[in-house]
């Protein structure tokens, strides 16, 4: 079955991925008829810059949300599309009457109870579909061997979606490097000491919620947020635990700032995003050669010009909107 004219019920936890996903949904011809879950409602975060909603993520098992839920009658669905291991917490057995397939999109949450709640609510083994973003994530579930009441799992390996008309014009004008993280300084997972000692007498600038309170510029808006990946000579991603990278560095890579990533350990250098000698933006445990690197793409501007041509080139071929669009098609062609 081709993937036009297919009626979505999209839940999602990360309105960052919500409005890329949405995007993408709409080129192939995927519909989410549902007010509450229309991309285009202009309540939904991603419609209002995903970075400028109060400082909160937006999740479909609020509250409110949860209270509505069952007085829902969702009629002419065709498949399932979630993010949020909470949405199955609370309403597993509801999603197990509609009999369709559904597609779970993990994304560093290892989250194996999400599919066991799936399968102890009577969802068909055959309807359970997981999506992983990155090559180190579907490893690990490959190696768990996860089997739950007979289950085995298909795991299919789609990565983030970027549209790169929207992130573009590099110019490298301030010789800085820019790096964002939300309570960067209170998440252990971001590395922020690890952080002072990479950028230590080295101009940079860091924004994200609460950062000012350790010498940051705050949250930043969307369009801010664009703005600083054109403008800074470099971008400095810390990583995150358990996910192996954000979408920022990817964000970073597509506008054309040539981007190195801080490898914690948790898989990034597996992944082929960035090369580990420098060729192609860098990624590193060896805070002297992330040091290195920084330093000369700030002082050396032919050299930053030549990274950020390679990096939005490598970003093109891995992560365009398009390109992944035709995977999702093909998937759906094949299991809905």
């Amino acid at each position: 079955m081709s993937s036009n004219g297919l009626n979505c019920l999209f839940l999602s936890c990360h309105a960052s991925l919500e409005y890329y996903m949405s995007k993408m949904f709409q080129m192939i011809g995927v519909k989410c008829p549902y007010s509450d879950m229309d991309v285009g409602n202009p309540e939904r975060p991603h419609i209002k810059g995903y970075r400028e909603v109060s400082g909160q993520q937006q999740r479909t098992n609020s509250k409110h949300w949860n209270r509505m839920w069952q007085q829902k009658d969702f009629k002419g669905i065709d498949f399932i599309y979630m993010m949020n291991f909470g949405d199955v917490d609370e309403h597993a057995r509801y999603y197990a009457q509609f009999r369709l397939p559904i597609f779970v999109h993990l994304f560093g949450q290892y989250n194996i109870r999400l599919i066991c709640n799936l399968i102890d609510a009577g969802i068909e083994h055959d309807n359970i579909f997981l999506v992983c973003y990155s090559k180190t994530e579907m490893g690990i579930y490959h190696k768990v061997s996860f089997d739950h009441k007979g289950f085995r799992s298909r795991i299919h390996y789609i990565p983030f979606a970027l549209d790169p008309d929207e992130f573009d014009n590099w110019d490298g004008s301030k010789p800085k490097v820019y790096t964002t993280c939300n309570d960067f300084q209170n998440r252990q997972s971001c590395n922020f000491p690890v952080y002072q000692d990479i950028v230590k007498d080295i101009p940079h600038v860091f924004s994200g919620r609460n950062t000012e309170e350790v010498g940051g510029i705050g949250l930043q808006s969307y369009d801010d947020l664009k703005s600083n990946y054109q403008a800074y000579r470099m971008y400095l991603s810390m990583g995150t635990i358990p996910a192996p990278y954000t979408l920022t560095p990817l964000e970073a890579m597509m506008t054309g700032c040539p981007t190195a990533i801080y490898d914690n350990g948790m898989g990034i250098s597996d992944e082929g995003i960035l090369s580990n000698d420098g060729t192609v933006g860098i990624v590193s445990n060896d805070l002297v050669v992330l040091r290195e690197y920084i330093q000369r793409t700030i002082d050396d501007k032919a050299f930053a010009d030549d990274q950020s041509n390679k990096v939005r080139a490598r970003a093109m071929s891995l992560f365009h909107l398009q390109a992944v669009a035709k995977q999702w098609k093909e998937l759906l062609s094949f299991n809905v």
